[in-house]
Order: C-alpha cells, then sequence, then structure tokens
C-alpha cells in the first residue's frame, strides 16, 4: 500500500495523496489496536472520515474532467 500512495501524488495529485495517506495510516493504526493505547477518539474518526470523503470527491471530479 506505500508504493501505491506514493504513486497517487503523481497520478492525482498531493493533496488527494495527502487525504489518503492520512486516511490510510489512521484507519489502519485504528484497525491495528494494541491493549496498552487508548482507542481513536471520535474527533480522529470524524477527520479520517472527512479525508475519505473529499479524497472521492476529489478524484470522482478528477474523472469526470478526463472523460470530457
Amino acid at each position: 500500500m506505500r508504493h501505491q500512495l506514493l504513486a497517487l501524488t503523481a497520478l492525482a495529485g498531493p493533496r488527494e495523496a495527502t487525504l489518503a495517506r492520512a486516511a490510510w495510516y489512521g484507519l489502519s493504526r485504528a484497525l491495528h489496536h494494541h491493549a496498552y493505547e487508548l482507542p481513536p477518539t471520535v474527533g480522529e474518526l470524524r477527520g479520517w472520515h472527512r479525508n475519505v470523503a473529499a479524497l472521492i470527491t476529489s478524484l470522482e471530479q478528477r474523472l469526470r474532467q478526463q472523460a470530457a
């Protein structure tokens, strides 16, 4: 996944790559939770959700522009 996230910068742009990386690493950390760590907060979860929603919107717009 690391290589795919690196390639996303060239394919989709730096903003989209930053959103994807933040969401991926945050959600990955949350899903591989250890007993000695605190669980993610509601604010963190909402932030990751916002990042994913913004990424999807941005990529959809880019695809529409390329199709036109």
